[in-house]
């Protein structure tokens, strides 16, 4: 069986979980390759032991179809929420948890609406919900009136449209962060904090800031928010632009399949 088994030319594709990286990490000269979405976790993954032979990344792929710009769905859901079209909607779509950092959100929103008051906000994921924990926290009731808590929800594409401003906070934990390029192919222009990929996805068409550093967050929020409508439906087309050009589904299949031919040559 061994020797059968070893006839072949092993690519290892890992998502992490820490009782698998535990387990793999001492397999990891096994195979011919080892394939990573990002830079940040091929690092993170030596780091804890893991010793490949040859590697490569290839970055995760988008459907240009599912994600993309819908005018009406935009104004539907913002009249639904009360939303005037001159008012700057801020969101960041994520579940809740500690690595996400829904507190320096927060922070910077309640900083952020003593200065521009035309600003609001909104927060989509599990946690997100108007009766759990987080909505009832005392940042969250200093802003009431200026939030949306929406929970989990499965139109995704929809809200990522319906934003001004798409923001990821997260302090850790992400390789390739995909909702940055779902809200980019639905047009919308991110903040993002610098973990992971994520400044390789936005490149100029979006904002980078430190992490867990909510006044640098309002300060990247207040220099788009004071863009033109114009201007941000601009960044959002080119950043739709740099997805399909980079990330599209077709791209990334294409770079395994070359990959695979490689193997196998």
């Amino acid at each position: 069986m061994e020797s059968a088994l070893f006839q072949y030319r092993f690519v290892w594709k890992k998502r992490r979980t820490a009782f698998l990286l535990k387990v793999l990490a001492p397999l990891s000269p096994l195979p011919n390759l080892v394939l990573a979405n990002s830079d940040s976790a091929l690092a993170y993954h030596h780091s804890v032991g893991f010793k490949p032979k040859a590697q490569k990344v290839i970055a995760n792929g988008f459907c240009g179809d599912h994600f993309q710009p819908n005018e009406y769905r935009r104004q539907s859901l913002r009249a639904e929420w009360g939303v005037a079209e001159n008012v700057v909607l801020i969101g960041m779509i994520a579940r809740v948890a500690a690595m996400k950092d829904h507190d320096s959100f927060l922070d910077a929103a309640l900083s952020i609406s003593a200065e521009m008051p035309n600003i609001k906000f909104l927060l989509a994921g599990r946690g997100t919900e108007p009766n759990f924990p987080l909505a009832h926290s005392q940042k969250a009731q200093a802003l009431k009136g200026k939030i949306l808590w929406l929970g989990h929800r499965p139109d995704i594409q929809d809200i990522m449209g319906a934003l001004d401003i798409a923001t990821l906070t997260s302090k850790r934990g992400e390789s390739f962060p995909n909702v940055l390029a779902e809200a980019m192919l639905c047009g919308t222009p991110c903040v993002t904090t610098d973990v992971g990929a994520a400044a390789a996805i936005i490149g100029d068409t979006g904002l980078v800031i430190p992490s867990g550093q909510p006044a640098c967050l309002m300060k990247a929020w207040g220099t788009m928010a004071k863009l033109s409508a114009g201007s941000r439906q601009s960044l959002g087309a080119s950043a739709r632009r740099r997805i399909l050009e980079h990330f599209s589904l077709d791209e990334i299949a294409r770079q395994y399949a070359d990959t695979y031919r490689q193997m196998l040559g």
